[in-house]
């Protein structure tokens, strides 16, 4: 029975993030800009110039490179 309700958290959870990410793509990617990088501030303190730090930088930064150039190009607004 957990697991059912588990599963149906999750699928609510990702049906209201997509309904937030399609009607509200700018603050969005501003949002995901900011967590972005407080994460690397973080990261940058924890673990200085490591794999770690990059890792981060692989992970959360091309959303944020591409939702600016969605920006600058008019594609979101």
């Amino acid at each position: 029975m957990a697991m059912e309700i588990e599963a149906a958290l999750l699928v609510g959870a990702t049906l209201l993030a997509s309904v937030v990410v399609v009607s509200k793509p700018l603050l969005v990617t501003s949002v995901l800009g900011f967590v972005a990088a407080v994460m690397t501030a973080f990261a940058w303190t924890d673990f200085g110039w490591s794999p770690e730090l990059a890792l981060i930088g692989v992970i959360v930064w091309p959303p944020v490179i591409l939702g600016a150039w969605a920006i600058a190009c008019d594609y979101i607004q």
